[in-house]
């Protein structure tokens, strides 16, 4: 016969085993829900991304009507009826690529008085230069906090083709060895003949130590600043106004940097609670002497939630 505290005691060790499963298969309730939330968590988001490509897809094919635009500037009622279309996701075209990519920039116009004074913290390339021997071409506008003037990081870029009539630049070295490329034109489109710079998206004061940098061959270059501040604030302009302005011909090496197209674009737009930004690029027509996009392509793009 079982006494009262054996029966006691094994009740007590039999809830305890009991307690002790139940919370096992508690936890494992539990466990099983928040996997699920996480699965279905995943899976919206999977979703979402899927989703958000198509979206961003569907705006980069109504972007190849710029290509058929000589120049790009702000206003471009292409761009307005853009963005007008997809207002439902409060979509924005801005230009990410007219300014100095210095990357993109041979060493004697870096050196040069008057692009040290602008863009160079101490008025000095020397940081710059140290930066790219140590840690290669700068792939976060975030960088540019080591070397350039925080009053000139508005003005400079990481986005944007590399000009062939400025080949002896850093990025030309970096991809020569890189690819074993010896010839411009096999580097395409990396290479090509767009200028680096719209002068229709920038502010034409920052233009200013560019025009004083170099041999353009442009006999006052006094002159040629006043010409080329009153054009630019007179309007959209191409190449044609802007080789009057200057007084050069087509072929200068100024052109190299200055157009009126604009290579790479910076998206930003939401979609279901989440904020989405993209680069878009303006892929050259395959022809060395072309100044004009055959196409937009998505290269890069990223989905955050919004707040």
């Amino acid at each position: 016969m079982i006494d009262g505290r054996d029966t006691g005691s094994i009740e007590l060790g039999g809830l305890l085993i009991f307690l002790f499963v139940a919370a096992i298969l508690s936890c494992l309730s539990y466990y099983g829900a928040t996997s699920m939330r996480n699965i279905k968590r995943n899976q919206d988001k999977m979703q979402s991304r899927s989703e958000a490509y198509a979206l961003l897809h569907s705006i980069v094919l109504d972007m190849q009507t710029l290509a058929d635009e000589p120049i790009d500037y702000p206003g471009n009622p292409s761009v307005l009826d853009l963005e007008s279309k997809y207002s439902a996701n409060a979509l924005r075209l801005a230009d990410a690529s007219s300014g100095f990519h210095l990357d993109c920039m041979p060493d004697d116009l870096l050196q040069s008085t008057s692009i040290r004074a602008f863009v160079f913290i101490d008025a000095s390339s020397a940081r710059y230069e140290e930066w790219r021997t140590k840690k290669g071409p700068i792939n976060n506008e975030g960088q540019f906090a080591a070397f350039v003037r925080p009053e000139a990081v508005p003005f400079c870029t990481i986005y944007g083709w590399i000009n062939e009539r400025e080949c002896p630049a850093f990025a030309c070295k970096i991809i020569e060895r890189n690819f074993s490329i010896n010839d411009a034109k096999n580097a395409f489109p990396l290479i090509n003949n767009l200028a680096m710079m719209n002068i229709n998206m920038m502010d034409p004061a920052a233009l200013i130590p560019l025009l004083h940098a170099g041999s353009w061959g442009i006999k006052n270059i006094d002159k040629a600043e006043e010409r080329l501040l009153s054009v630019a604030s007179a309007g959209p302009v191409g190449d044609a106004e802007l080789a009057v302005a200057l007084g050069v011909p087509a072929k200068s090496r100024i052109f190299g940097y200055l157009g009126g197209k604009t290579s790479f674009w910076r998206l930003s737009l939401t979609y279901k609670g989440h904020a989405i930004r993209a680069i878009v690029a303006g892929i050259p027509e395959e022809d060395e002497e072309s100044r004009r996009v055959g196409e937009y392509s998505l290269i890069d793009w990223e989905m955050r939630d919004a707040s």
